[in-house]
């Protein structure tokens, strides 16, 4: 099975968003990039990369555009590159740019679109300061980039800026990437495409007043695939929006990380804490970037918070939606006549 380890972010000042995640969530430095693309900052929970990108040019953007600021793409450590291309190919996604570079830890992702036109990034050696299978015989660990002398100075004024905002000393909580949404018109379309190209597993389906959808696990991460009923489930972006829409991350207690979060800028957007025994619930803000965030302290479906540790915390699975059987095999059934794949009998 691939795996999530990257997610990126395009924000107009990189160094005091990483100073905000850095003071809030307790993630750590992975390094910094000055490439003919983007110019930004890598951060880690030690599992999963977050770049904060400033990219440079139009081209660059890859269709946002220089001047958008929100979630940009996310990548996948794929465990046989040249084999997840050939699925991605098959079932329906564009290449953009880039070429596998095989060179011992060489820097590189090649991005496709996928159906979506969600921009995803393919690797065979991780992004910094991720590990492929933290806990498993066989694990990869992808070491920190370093820094670019040249960024000292943005580095120090952005960290003196959120030193008025949150001090040196603040009691950031531990916080682990690990839940992305996608906004998409054909939930279960999309479902059959991550589990064919990447080996996903459907974990669970939503049937709420505001979404819904399908819940994927690449045994870590979630990745929620949803249509939004209405614009309070959209949240701003318009219930014809289709592309990435929010991530989250894990706490272990939503009030205190509420408190920072609206101490550094951020805004409540809607959710309460429901602390009752494995309770389904989102507690949703804007970042300061106005990126839609979401917090729980339990995890989202097939996740995972400390794989590999005496601590580890594991979220199992939510059950289907009977009403959405027949969107199910529907969609099995397009993806198997485009892939020419015999179909997978019904359990």
């Amino acid at each position: 099975m691939d795996s999530i380890r990257h997610i990126a972010i395009q924000v107009p000042d990189p160094w005091l968003t990483a100073e905000y995640y850095k003071r809030i969530f307790a993630l750590d430095d992975a390094g910094e990039t000055d490439s003919s693309l983007a110019e930004g900052v890598y951060l880690t929970d030690g599992v999963i990369n977050l770049a904060l990108l400033a990219f440079k040019s139009e081209y660059a953007s890859q269709g946002a555009g220089l001047g958008h600021v929100g979630l940009h793409h996310f990548g996948v450590w794929a465990e046989d590159l040249d084999a997840t291309t050939k699925r991605v190919e098959a079932a329906g996604a564009e290449w953009v740019m880039g070429e596998p570079d095989y060179r011992h830890n060489a820097s590189y992702e090649v991005k496709y679109r996928e159906r979506n036109g969600v921009i995803v990034d393919l690797v065979h050696n991780g992004w910094a300061g991720t590990q492929s299978r933290p806990g498993e015989p066989g694990n990869m660990v992808r070491e920190p980039r370093s820094l670019v002398a040249r960024f000292d100075d943005r580095r120090t004024a952005a960290a003196a800026k959120m030193d008025a905002i949150l001090p040196p000393d603040t009691a950031a909580t531990s916080g682990q990437l690990r839940h992305f949404a996608i906004s998409t018109k054909d939930p279960w379309a999309t479902a059959e495409f991550f589990k064919y190209a990447f080996g996903w597993e459907v974990v669970g389906e939503t049937d709420s007043s505001i979404a819904e959808g399908t819940f994927m696990s690449d045994g870590l991460f979630n990745v929620a695939l949803l249509n939004f009923k209405n614009e309070k489930g959209a949240q701003g972006k318009g219930v014809d929006y289709v592309g990435m829409h929010h991530f989250g991350i894990w706490v272990d207690e939503v009030e205190p990380t509420q408190k920072l979060i609206e101490q550094a800028g951020g805004e409540w957007i809607m959710g309460e804490p429901d602390y009752r025994h494995n309770a389904a619930y989102e507690v949703k803000f804007r970042e300061i970037n106005g990126v839609i965030l979401d917090l729980v302290h339990n995890g989202w479906a097939g996740t995972q918070r400390r794989p590999g540790d005496a601590d580890n915390m594991v979220t199992g699975p939510r059950t289907l939606v009977e009403r959405y059987a027949g969107r199910r095999a529907s969609a099995a059934q397009d993806l198997d006549e485009q892939v020419g794949r015999q179909p997978v009998p019904a359990e």
